[in-house]
């Protein structure tokens, strides 16, 4: 299922200066969670903000405190507020838990809790991320980190980018 503040999911959208101030609960497994959208395929996302509490409990979840999966281009955009997705394979992020686009001038104060890839930003990262802060704190079983997760391949990077995290309760540590 695909879960948002705003929308559900987008094509090749582009949403500009969307707030959301939302509590969602997503308790089935495979979902995309967000507190603006749940998912975006392609498009853009900017100037936009989210102040969501997401509790997402079931397997295989992507959640974020702005959008749960994205291939869109984000920049301009901060979260806060809390994401907890702690079922098994899931992707927990205080801005985007699964991004495959590039991350340009964002931050979250969301702190987060999972139990795979967990971070203060993006928990699950397989393009370049820019100019980002993540100061929330940061609660994961397996993979985690304050600013990003999981880097994956030749796309994925980080540059001029901040982890001002607080509390970093973590059993094992990737990325940086």
């Amino acid at each position: 299922a695909f879960v948002g503040g705003i929308a559900g999911s987008t094509k090749n959208t582009t949403v500009a200066s969307a707030i959301s101030d939302t509590e969602i609960s997503a308790t089935d497994a495979s979902n995309n969670v967000g507190g603006v959208i749940g998912q975006m395929v392609g498009g853009s996302i900017y100037k936009s903000r989210a102040n969501a509490k997401i509790t997402a409990p079931g397997a295989n979840n992507n959640a974020g405190g702005l959008v749960g999966y994205s291939s869109a281009e984000t920049s301009q955009c901060f979260s806060l507020g809390s994401v907890v997705s702690t079922g098994e394979n899931t992707n927990t992020g205080g801005l985007i838990g699964y991004a495959n686009a590039s991350i340009t001038d964002c931050y979250s104060m969301a702190t987060t809790e999972g139990s795979e890839f967990t971070a203060g930003l993006v928990a699950y990262a397989k393009g370049g991320i820019d100019k980002c802060l993540a100061s929330g704190n940061v609660k994961g079983v397996k993979y985690g980190a304050g600013l990003v997760g999981e880097l994956d391949g030749s796309s994925a990077s980080v540059s001029n980018s901040v982890a001002a995290n607080n509390l970093l309760e973590l059993s094992a540590q990737s990325s940086w």
